[in-house]
């Protein structure tokens, strides 16, 4: 998207025209940790088959679980 020692558009110009602030261009996504990525796949998985569980019943499952 943005080329740094672009021949004829700096990196201000080129992020205006893309509506990206400067200091975002700068940031990496982080990853979401192992954890939460088996939480909410286990949610998933449960939600999916059992759709009428509440927050109460969803989280008595998952401790049931480990």
């Amino acid at each position: 998207m943005v080329q740094h020692g672009h021949v004829t558009l700096s990196v201000v110009r080129q992020c205006d025209l893309l509506g990206v602030s400067r200091s975002g261009l700068y940031c990496t996504a982080k990853g979401e940790p192992a954890m939460n990525q088996i939480l909410m796949r286990e949610i998933d998985l449960a939600f999916t088959e059992w759709p009428i569980l509440g927050v109460r019943q969803m989280r008595s499952y998952l401790r049931l679980l480990g």
